[in-house]
């Protein structure tokens, strides 16, 4: 990070989203930075370019139309900027050259589309231990080929420097039908998800001593956030109606293998590039338990998108499979666990996931984390119900 040579840069803010623009951009610049800045047209022809129905054709007009209508009034309010008839409603300097910037986990993030790289820069209140896992993290995500390439670092500065992906995300609102599903999980998420879980050295510990590891971790974070009566009630709820009600104890005296974990490995952190699919966002970055990334992008569909959980135990156990078979090569032992104790690893997810949002929520400025904490526990619930309604094994 070369901060010392550029000039303060100022970022101002004008409505009431956490985007920033830089307010040197001259106006021929930012049309072209707020119409291209998420490929709108590209994305939504990608996901949907098989689809001709009437239907489609309305939804997509009324997209295009939300978006661009959301772009105008961007440019308006830049335009009176300009003019000095409108105000800022916040103003940040950087000595980190950039077109735009967005509030992120632990600080933000400086786009620079010129030299073609991003540069988070953290807030004051995160410790430079904080600061020095994630670097470190990101140096390990380094090696599957998968992220960001990390250009530079510099922990006394509180930031680093990554490569910027060009590239469009597929995701939509819609959930793929199950077909579709898990043949794209198969040709391209399987890989990925594989090369994140080798990372790093695997490290097999017992089950119990895990489990209440995380559940500590979970009681003590709880006890010492901002939350309600309300939210802590329903968490513990479901947290002991897993642990007596599906048996746990019976499974603890097993081995389980911690692997390396994206933290937030889902399709909306999916980028297609030039040189295939790329995941963002590994602020999240540890090890975790082995099927932790697994059960994040399944559990994804029913939290984030438009689905029901008629399918959803088949997914799993068919994307289980997937995944057992494309790292049996590399280790036929953890292969073999996985398959085998895949309950179990569902079960400590749920506590891990849920401690991992309520840590974030000291964090993180820009998300509702309570909200989030919630739909999950909700989905999670709803799962287990449905299972056992089956009267699945599973």
């Amino acid at each position: 990070m070369n901060s010392e040579e550029a000039k303060t840069c100022t970022f101002v803010r004008l409505s009431q989203k956490n985007e920033y623009f830089c307010n040197r951009l001259k106006l021929a610049s930012f049309l072209a930075l707020i119409f291209l800045r998420r490929k709108y047209f590209y994305q939504i022809f990608q996901s949907n370019k098989r689809k001709y129905a009437p239907a489609w054709i309305m939804d997509y007009a009324q997209f295009i139309y939300l978006k661009q209508k959301r772009n105008i009034f961007d440019f308006l309010r830049f335009l009176r900027y300009k003019l000095k008839v409108r105000s800022a409603k916040e103003i940040i300097e950087f000595n980190i050259p950039g077109e735009f910037c967005v509030v992120v986990n632990k600080g933000y993030k400086i786009f620079n589309f010129r030299k073609n790289s991003v540069f988070k820069i953290f807030r004051d209140d995160i410790g430079l231990d904080v600061i020095r896992d994630e670097i470190e993290n990101l140096q390990k995500a380094a090696r599957c080929n998968a992220s960001p390439k990390l250009l530079s670092w510099n922990i006394d500065e509180r930031g680093y420097e990554e490569e910027y992906l060009r590239g469009f995300n597929d995701f939509t609102r819609n959930a793929l039908d199950t077909g579709n599903f898990l043949k794209k999980f198969r040709a391209s998420v399987a890989p990925i998800l594989e090369a994140i879980m080798f990372c790093d050295n695997p490290q097999q510990v017992e089950a119990k001593t895990h489990y209440n590891c995380r559940l500590s971790k979970l009681l003590q974070v709880m006890n010492d956030g901002i939350y309600d009566e309300g939210q802590k009630e329903k968490i513990k709820h479901f947290i002991d109606d897993i642990h007596c009600r599906q048996n746990l104890q019976n499974f603890f005296e097993q081995k389980i293998y911690l692997l390396y974990s994206h933290g937030d490995f889902c399709p909306a952190n999916f980028v297609n590039t030039a040189d295939g699919p790329k995941i963002i966002d590994w602020e999240g970055a540890q090890t975790r338990s082995a099927l932790f990334d697994f059960y994040s992008y399944f559990f994804y569909r029913p939290v984030h998108q438009v689905y029901t959980f008629d399918n959803l135990s088949e997914e799993i156990m068919a994307g289980l499979n997937i995944l057992s078979e494309q790292i049996y090569g590399i280790s036929p032992e953890i292969s073999e666990n996985l398959s085998t104790h895949a309950r179990l690893y569902r079960h400590i997810y749920y506590v891990e996931r849920i401690c991992m949002l309520l840590a974030r929520q000291k964090q993180d400025t820009k998300l509702d984390i309570s909200a989030i904490v919630l739909r999950f526990v909700e989905a999670y619930h709803r799962f287990e119900k449905h299972l056992e309604s089956d009267h699945s094994p599973f």
